[in-house]
């Protein structure tokens, strides 16, 4: 600032104090990686969200249907699920046939509505986030949805991670504060969330104070952010304690030893 004023030109206010960044090749590579798993997460999240709700509605209409209504709903929805199979495999080349396509024909064969409760299960594996009928993102390799976006900032390095999420544009950094609201839930990375989440609110103060969706994600992961750095620190300070006993315990140990050793002599 004083330079800048030196030069005649008027630095803006609160240059003076501010976080430091560099871009470098390994953070823009980090921040993109965040961006991707970030929206892969985002997008699993809404499918298995939308198939939910489907399969609600579906049950519910099936539900208020009487029998004769129900019996014929359900022979007419079988056969437009085999047209549309016979539609799919037979549409174009075999060889350019989609994997994902063909693990959803073979999940959607396999699906009841009876067993509602049951989780995806198909040619990429099980993965107990999603629902039965819904064929799971290989992607993912098995984790959720949250797990997925979890460890994609986990592989960050922890000298990259602060500069990588600085460059996040502010729709990522929302969706990256979603997020954190699940895993504080889940108590899952207790530090790297509170860091996370208090980087994200000093970066981005304004913005998310003049979105809703925002407003209401931070009411709703405030308490939360006070729980759980509360019970990590109760726990780090028992920690400390005992370390403490224990180092004391050593010395008098040590102490009577040595005292002991010079009465000999």
């Amino acid at each position: 600032r004083d330079a800048a004023a030196a030069r005649g030109a008027a630095a803006p206010a609160g240059a003076e104090a501010g976080m430091a960044g560099r871009k470098t090749l390994e953070t823009l590579s980090a921040a993109d990686a965040i961006v991707d798993a970030l929206d892969v997460a985002r997008h699993e999240r809404e499918r298995i969200d939308a198939h939910v709700k489907k399969k609600a509605r579906m049950a519910l209409e099936k539900a208020s249907m009487p029998s004769d209504e129900k019996k014929d709903a359900d022979e007419k929805a079988t056969r437009r699920e085999d047209e549309k199979k016979l539609r799919r495999l037979f549409a174009g080349d075999a060889d350019s046939e989609d994997e994902h396509d063909v693990a959803s024909m073979k999940s959607d064969s396999d699906d009841d509505d009876s067993d509602a409760g049951g989780f995806a299960s198909g040619a990429f594996g099980t993965n107990e986030s999603y629902p039965k009928g819904l064929p799971p993102n290989p992607l993912l390799m098995g984790a959720s949805p949250e797990r997925y976006a979890l460890r994609a900032l986990e592989n960050v390095k922890a000298a990259d991670l602060e500069r990588a999420v600085l460059a996040l544009p502010f729709s990522s950094a929302a969706a990256l504060l979603e997020f954190l609201g699940g895993w504080l839930e889940r108590g899952e990375k207790t530090e790297l969330t509170c860091r996370l989440a208090a980087l994200i609110v000093r970066l981005h103060y304004a913005q998310l104070g003049a979105t809703a969706n925002a407003r209401g994600t931070l009411l709703k992961i405030r308490p939360m952010l006070r729980a759980r750095a509360k019970a990590f620190r109760d726990v780090v300070g028992f920690n400390l304690a005992g370390l403490g006993m224990w180092a004391a315990r050593v010395e008098e140990t040590a102490g009577a030893l040595g005292g002991g050793g010079e009465k000999r002599a």
